[in-house]
């Protein structure tokens, strides 16, 4: 039975209560989740404790995270302790930094007094040098990075990954909260607060920030619904939060040409990022998005009605002025891979896979510019791959290692043409492409079995845990060249095997006392060629290394027993309980009695 319809009075069209509630929330959480990716609090002035959360972060970590990790928490819970103090006492907003990273608190008046504080960060005011983030480091841990140090490394690319505020955004955050606190507090007019919102959202954040929702979630997610009438338009919101009026047709990924150097590629690459998405502004029709830690994407469309030679003479044109704007500002060589062109914009995905994979052909290759269209075998599906891993390892095995960088490029270019760059089906051929090398070097028993075992589960980790399609290439052939040694050169292997035993019993032992030249002679070198070996394989000097497993045991007996500073001092190799103090409080930053007792009253 069809219920009667009751007649709608027409006061009942006017505004709703839940408006002037709603909206200027969900303005302020779409510009702090969209466009600043910035977390943000409210913490009420009668319980400091307490931080409720308005809006997270995306990122699976932040920098204040390794301050908690590395038990600095108590300076982070001091310097929000002195913040919050300061907001109630002042009544106006303050910024202060910590550990060189920002945070913004304003408080939230009512009747004159502060009853509660809007906080958001942290941030940084501009990018940082690698000597800034090495002192923070420093200040963090205690110690100085070392030479390809992972975590400093990894400290590195998650404090590249916070949200730079340049003074204009930061004067509008700042504005932002203040309005939000004034709704908060009742002192300002809700419709007032939105309109300005929203005019500071399209006026400096659309066109002084990424929006990430859009890029990650729209134009590159194959399952994000968009009602028929919107594909491969653009709505009004939209137009007005990107700056351009069409969908985009094509995918660029562009990176500066790699230093050997992970450290300094990283921070080349947030500078790229920055630099293309100002570039990207001067073309028409084109906004620009970080590549991962790594480059650059630029979505952009050729006019429509052109034929697909004209559209792509136009695109290849985009791109020559988008690389010349960049070095005005820019050093260094530029690499440009471009996905296939679709007029309709229903295919971004494919595009944005098959650019990234052109990106890589063009590293590999040293061409400055390829489009993924004009390669060779670009018409390869994953099922013609499956011989692929098997003929890479026929080859090296007949051929030697005269040409392997050779055949592994070649191999690297083939599956990213067939998987069209896409991530896990990227990390399967190579990861076949190992174990059959590996599989292979067991069978010639050119690696012993226990050696043979660290090496694969080693490798194994490696790939499945790379965070990027440019990493994962990166640490394939770096797994490749460690293995590929063993197919022509026995003695290579033979002389691995030495060192991992020399650095076993090393670690078995290391109350004894070791010198340089008579694990050298145990083990067959002379001394001079011990000490290379033992600090490439390693990754430090033998004596380096060796004073750091010794401070390594000694953190874990001094937390896990109750025993004398001097026994410990002597079960791991010390010359004298006095030398252990020294030594322990200049390399870690305190005393051994001290580092025991408040590692353990912080646990």
């Amino acid at each position: 039975m069809t219920p009667p319809k009751v007649p709608v009075k027409p006061e009942e069209f006017l505004p709703s209560r839940w408006e002037s509630k709603f909206l200027p929330h969900n303005i302020y959480h779409d510009i702090f989740n969209y466009f600043l990716d910035l977390p943000c609090h409210l913490i009420p002035a009668n319980q400091p404790e307490t931080w409720y959360v308005i809006t997270n972060v995306r990122s699976k970590s932040t920098p204040v995270d390794y301050e908690f990790t590395q038990g600095n928490w108590e300076s982070r819970v001091r310097y929000n302790g002195v913040a919050l103090r300061r907001v109630a006492k002042e009544c106006k907003p303050l910024v202060l930094a910590h550990q060189g990273l920002w945070g913004l608190f304003v408080p939230v008046l009512e009747g004159g007094r502060s009853t509660a504080v809007l906080q958001c960060g942290v941030f940084l005011k501009s990018l940082p040098t690698e000597a800034d983030l090495t002192e923070q480091w420093k200040d963090l841990t205690g110690r100085r990075p070392k030479a390809q140090d992972k975590e400093f490394t990894e400290y590195v690319r998650t404090v590249l990954e916070t949200p730079v505020l340049d003074p204009i955004v930061l004067k509008a955050v700042q504005e932002v909260m203040v309005l939000f606190a004034g709704v908060l507090g009742g002192s300002a007019e809700w419709k007032i607060a939105h309109e300005r919102m929203t005019f500071l959202r399209r006026t400096v954040f659309a066109r002084r920030l990424w929006h990430h929702h859009w890029v990650e979630s729209v134009a590159l997610h194959k399952k994000f619904f968009r009602f028929p009438e919107f594909k491969g338009k653009l709505m009004d919101w939209e137009k007005e939060v990107l700056g351009i009026d069409r969908f985009p047709s094509v995918v660029l990924a562009v990176k500066r040409k790699g230093t050997n150097s992970e450290l300094s590629d990283l921070f080349a690459a947030a500078e790229l990022q920055r630099e293309a998405f100002f570039a990207a502004k001067d073309l028409e029709e084109t906004l620009a998005y970080p590549l991962e830690h790594y480059g650059a994407l630029l979505l952009t469309s050729a006019t429509p009605g052109l034929t697909p030679s004209q559209a792509k003479l136009e695109i290849k044109d985009k791109v020559e002025s988008f690389i010349k704007g960049l070095l005005k500002e820019l050093k260094g060589n530029l690499l440009v891979g471009i996905g296939s062109i679709d007029p309709r914009g229903l295919d971004l995905v494919d595009s944005y896979h098959e650019a990234v994979a052109a990106l890589h052909v063009a590293e590999t290759s040293c061409q400055p510019l390829v489009f993924f269209g004009d390669l060779p075998g670009k018409q390869e599906r994953e099922f013609s791959l499956r011989k692929a891993p098997a003929e890479l390892v026929q080859t090296l095995v007949e051929e030697g290692n005269l040409r392997t960088a050779i055949h592994r490029r070649r191999f690297v270019e083939k599956v990213l043409m067939g998987t069209r760059g896409k991530g896990e089906a990227t990390r399967r051929y190579l990861l076949e492409a190992l174990h059959r090398l590996m599989e292979t070097l067991e069978k010639r028993q050119a690696i012993e079995p226990v050696l043979m075992d660290d090496l694969e589960s080693g490798i194994e980790e490696e790939l499945e845990s790379a965070p990027s399609l440019n990493e994962m290439v990166e640490r394939f052939e770096r797994s490749f060249e460690k293995l590929t040694p063993f197919i022509d050169r026995p003695a290579a292997g033979e002389k691995m095997i030495r060192l991992r035993k020399a650095q076993e019993m090393i670690l078995s032992s290391l109350e004894r006392t070791w010198s340089l030249p008579a694990v050298a002679r145990q083990f067959g070198f002379s001394t001079t060629a011990f000490s290379r070996e033992f600090s490439a394989f390693a990754g430090q000097p033998f004596s380096d290394y060796l004073l750091a497993q010794r401070l390594e045991k000694s953190k874990r007996m001094l937390l896990s027993t109750h025993l004398p500073l001097s026994h410990v001092s002597e079960a791991c190799g010390f010359q004298s309980t006095n030398y252990f103090l020294q030594i322990f409080k200049k390399k870690v930053g305190k005393s051994p009695g001290k580092y025991r007792g408040n590692v353990k009253h912080k646990n």
